[in-house]
Formats: structure tokens, C-alpha cells, sequence
């Protein structure tokens, strides 16, 4: 679009007529006429695909290096020590190096693109779980991989309070845990961990016995969402009346024509909805989401008991026969190797409460692999079966309920109402079209 009379931002602009290219490098400059064809029109360039590729890319590797030092190891340090060793005088000044680079990147990107970049690299983690991940999903088309992570953050926000602060108090111990070395702050962190344990699994139990599982909270969201639709079709059916008068002919059915689109559409997607639940039902994703959930009370076992162990060893390091041989990764490793009962040949819990731990994770690896399988892939299995169908049926009906209002209205059947939005070539076709061509 031409910017011609608008306040131009800094950026790159090209001129309209030869494509010549001018930058400004701040918000008081003017765009000037092109020196080539002496025109005044020009329009912004967006950013490169490649330059998003690479914010990208810079934004993960920042992420998984700052995982990997909190949680794991010194990545830095080893990678100077191992292959830069001459270098290594350089951990002394890092705090400088770091803001000297801050400063250099800052003087390259200016202000605007600067703290954009600061501000996505924060935001990163939300920005991949919430928008890259389904969007490939979504692009793939895998029905299955779509409702299984819908069910996942449906079963999160639904609790997101409890969520959030449970996450809090569990950051701030295991962080406890790793920096501190006192016991006012050790035992009451080994606590919290437990106690996030025990919630968690029987959490886990309760599902079995929950009259609705995530599942089914599709149809109640589909109810919700259509009580809202009634009531923008019945206020914007009143707010017809009034306006009936003062409106022209052609606004009038510009409106109708719009409101028969959105019926259209929400018509389709219900059948839409209903058509890929009776896939997954037929599908793997009760498998999947299963499974995954028996992976995640897997890891979150090792993950306490490591952390547990580790606090452990701080407290009182004659707890074990030997000094470990790394931070939070060796425990993490010796928790795993503790719940396939693989032991270690140098390094095995000598005291009392080492022992204890030990005997504990055994058992929750027992209710893991027995209890939990059984009760995850029998009991909560068949009832999201039924749950399902009782989902698809709430969805249909309420597909059902839309062309009976299209027909009340209109005078028209749902094929009869899309022919004539294909006559007016009506804006919202293409998403019909989607949901159309998308029904199985």
C-alpha cells in the first residue's frame, strides 16, 4: 500500500513506480522523491524471510544453552576448556564481554529491531508452543497431533492458576536446590517435591473416576461457544429492527449477505468438528495421549528423585558411597538407572535416607508401570470412547440448528444458500470451502 501523506517509521522503503530502494534511519526523516523516476510514492519493504529465520534460530540456541547451564552442566566452560583452553582467562570478564556484545548488537539492529529481538527471545517459548508447533500441525493437516495438544492446553487453562503456581513453587525449589547449599532451604524444597509427587499421581488415579475427562470438554466448549453465537444472532436480529428504517437497500444486504456467510461457516465447522472426532476416535490419538501421559509421570519421577537425591547428597554427601560425578545430571541419570533398578557399580545410597529414596522411586516406578498402565489403557480408555460420541453428537445437532436457521431466514437450504454466496462471490467463501473440503 502507498504511504504517500503518512508519517513514514524507519525501514526500508522501495518506490512504487521503478522500485528503487531508500532507507530511513529515523522517525523525523521524510521519505524523499525517488532520485530515478522523481516519484513520491513508495511502500515498506518487510522484513527477509531469512532475517526471521535467523531470529529465530538465535532465539533457540539461547534457550537451549540457558536450559542446558541451569540444568545440566557448565556448556560455556567445557567448550573453552575442551577445545579453547588458551581462552580461558576470558570467563573472567564475561560480564563485560556479555554487554559489550549487548552494545555491538544494539549499534548494529537500532532501537526498534533491538528490543524487538530482546522482547521475542523472551516471549520464544510461548511463541514455538503456542503458535509454531500448531501451525505446523495445522499445515500437516495431523488431525491427531491437533486434538491430542488441543487436549493437552484445554486440561492446562482450565487450571491455569493451580498450573502456574505449582510451576512457580517447583522452579524456585529445584533452582533451591541447585545454588544453595543450607538445609533451611534444602529440606523444605525435598518436601515440596514430594508433595508435587503424591498430587500428581493422584491426579493421575482420579481420572478413572471423573465423570468428564479432557476429551469431552470439547462438546461443553462447543455448547458454550453456540449460547454466545444465539445471542449475537438474536441482538444483532434486534438491532435490525431499529436500524431497519435508517439503512440503504444495498447496506441492508450487504449485512444479510455477511450473516448468511457466518452461519455458513459456523454450520460447516461444526460437521467439520464432529467429521475429525469420529477420525481420532477411530484413530490412534486415545494411544497417544495415553502414552504420552504415562512418558511425562515417567520423566516427572526421575526429575523429583533427582532433585530430591541431590539436595540429599548437599545435606549430608556420607549419604552415598562416593562423591558424584557431576552436578544435577549424574542424579538425573542415577534416578533413571534407580527406576529400571540398574544400579550403578560405583555409586549407591549408603545411608539410611539415601536407601529410602531409593525403595520410593522403586515403588512409584511400580505404580507407574502397572497400576497407571492398567488403569490409563482399560478404564479411562473405554470412557473416552463414549465421551467422544457423545462430543460428536452435541457438535452435529448443533450444525442441524444452523441450517434450520438459514432455512427460517433465507428460505434456503444449506446447498441452496452457498450457490448464492457463490453468485456474490462473498468474502468469507474460501474458509467454506476449507470447511467443506475438509469433511470426511
Amino acid at each position: 500500500m502507498p504511504i504517500t501523506g503518512e508519517k513514514p517509521g524507519i525501514g526500508a522503503y522501495r518506490c512504487i513506480n521503478c522500485q528503487n530502494l531508500v532507507k530511513l534511519h529515523s522517525s523525523e526523516d521524510s521519505l524523499p522523491t525517488c532520485a530515478s523516476c522523481h516519484d513520491t510514492d513508495f511502500e515498506k519493504v518487510k522484513g527477509s524471510k531469512q532475517g526471521k529465520i535467523i531470529k529465530e534460530v538465535l532465539a533457540l540456541i539461547i534457550w537451549i544453552y540457558l536450559f542446558i547451564k541451569i540444568f545440566i552442566f557448565e556448556i560455556d566452560i567445557y567448550i573453552i576448556q575442551k577445545y579453547f583452553p588458551s581462552f580461558s582467562w576470558l570467563f573472567k570478564y564475561k560480564f563485560f564481554i556479555f554487554i559489550a556484545l549487548l552494545a555491538i548488537l544494539w549499534m548494529i539492529l537500532r532501537n526498534k529491531r533491538f528490543f524487538g529481538f530482546i522482547l521475542f527471545t523472551i516471549v520464544y517459548p510461548f511463541f514455538l508452543l503456542f503458535w509454531r508447533i500448531p501451525k505446523l500441525l495445522f499445515k500437516t493437516k495431523n488431525w491427531v497431533g491437533i486434538f491430542a495438544a488441543l487436549g493437552i492446553l484445554v486440561s492446562f487453562f482450565n487450571s491455569l492458576k493451580l498450573n502456574f503456581m505449582i510451576f512457580t513453587l517447583l522452579s524456585v525449589s529445584g533452582l533451591l536446590i541447585i545454588i544453595s547449599n543450607a538445609k533451611f532451604t534444602l529440606i523444605p524444597s525435598i518436601i515440596v517435591f514430594f508433595l508435587f509427587l503424591i498430587l500428581h499421581f493422584i491426579r493421575r488415579f482420579s481420572y478413572g473416576f471423573k465423570k468428564f475427562s479432557i476429551l469431552n470438554k470439547y462438546a461443553s466448549s462447543v455448547i458454550k461457544f453456540w449460547q454466545q453465537v444465539q445471542s449475537a444472532i438474536r441482538s444483532s436480529e434486534e438491532q435490525k429492527t431499529i436500524q431497519q428504517k435508517k439503512t440503504a437497500e444495498e447496506e441492508e444486504a450487504n449485512q444479510r449477505s455477511n450473516r448468511l456467510q457466518w452461519l455458513l461457516i459456523l454450520n460447516k465447522a461444526c460437521y467439520f468438528l464432529a467429521s475429525k472426532l469420529r477420525y481420532i476416535q477411530k484413530g490412534g490419538i486415545a494411544f497417544l495421549y495415553y502414552f504420552s501421559s504415562l512418558l511425562y509421570s515417567v520423566f516427572l519421577v526421575i526429575l523429583v528423585f533427582a532433585f530430591q537425591n541431590l539436595a540429599l547428597y548437599k545435606i549430608d554427601p556420607s549419604s552415598f558411597n562416593n562423591p558424584p560425578k557431576g552436578k544435577f545430571m549424574f542424579f538425573f541419570y542415577y534416578s533413571f538407572n534407580t527406576l529400571f533398578k540398574n544400579n550403578i557399580p560405583d555409586f549407591y545410597p549408603r545411608g539410611s535416607l539415601a536407601r529410602l529414596f531409593n525403595s520410593t522411586e522403586i515403588f512409584f516406578g511400580f505404580l507407574v508401570l502397572v497400576i497407571l498402565v492398567y488403569l490409563l489403557f482399560t478404564i479411562i480408555r473405554e470412557k473416552h470412547k463414549e465421551e467422544i460420541e457423545s462430543s460428536i453428537i452435541v457438535i452435529k445437532k448443533q450444525g442441524t440448528e444452523l441450517g434450520k436457521i438459514i432455512d427460517n431466514e433465507y428460505h434456503l437450504s444449506v446447498d441452496q444458500a452457498i450457490k448464492e454466496i457463490e453468485k456474490i462471490k462473498g468474502s468469507m467463501l474460501k474458509i467454506i470451502y476449507y470447511f467443506m473440503v475438509n469433511i470426511e
